[in-house]
């Protein structure tokens, strides 16, 4: 199991990564790398039989190349073009970037991954404490949603108002989450039905400020 070496030790005390102290000791993350240089699902199809399986070494391969972007070059989350674009680390025998990667997450369909996807900046889903797997990948990923949709910097209610709040990778994501809502749980559908209605979303640490959106019918009882 290569993606053990993925696990990130490197914590603060709020348990988010600490890039200063992966950039001394890199050693496990470069195991991992080394590693997804030679295999890919393209590249040895044998070693990720299943969907569950592909989709765990993409979800992984992306997370592991947002930490070596961050800690080992220039590339920083803010230049959204540059890094999502520009960054690639060889997977599998090819160059690939994060935007390569995400297009093969995006083909495997289940829209709770956009929710394991951690960017490297502030608003982004926050790095898992162990890597994804085939076997768990089903609890894992429904962690990941809930967590995410459950924080309130990403999804804020406010029932005085009858508005909520919504992170801007709910806007990213849209088109995606909106054709792949039954992947989702009930409140996380709603939550991506808001999206059809015209309105701002929180930013990302590169964006603007945060605006309301009006969720009269989706989150609040008819009472409210």
């Amino acid at each position: 199991h290569q993606s053990e070496h993925l696990v990130v030790k490197q914590r603060d005390e709020r348990g988010l990564v600490d890039y200063e102290a992966l950039k001394q000791d890199p050693s496990s993350l470069n195991a991992f790398l080394t590693y997804v240089a030679a295999f890919s699902p393209d590249s040895a199809p044998d070693r990720f039989p299943s969907a569950a399986s592909r989709l765990a070494y993409y979800l992984n391969v992306y997370n592991a190349l947002v930490l070596y972007a961050v800690t080992d070059s220039d590339a920083r989350p803010k230049d959204e073009k540059r890094f999502y674009r520009r960054t690639k680390m060889m997977v599998g025998g090819s160059l690939l970037t994060l935007s390569d990667i995400e297009e093969s997450i995006t083909e495997l369909k289940d829209a709770r991954a956009y929710f394991a996807l951690c960017g490297g900046a502030k608003g982004h889903p926050r790095l898992g404490p162990v890597p994804y797997e085939a076997g768990t990948l089903e609890a894992q990923l429904d962690k990941a949603a809930r967590d995410f949709l459950s924080d309130p910097r990403n999804v804020a209610v406010d029932r005085a108002k009858k508005v909520v709040r919504l992170s801007e990778v709910l806007r990213r994501h849209k088109k995606v989450l909106l054709d792949r809502a039954e992947t989702l749980a009930p409140l996380t559908q709603a939550l991506i039905a808001a999206l059809t209605w015209r309105g701002a979303f929180l930013a990302l640490g590169w964006r603007a400020a945060a605006a309301l959106l009006p969720l009269t019918t989706l989150l609040l009882p008819r009472s409210a």
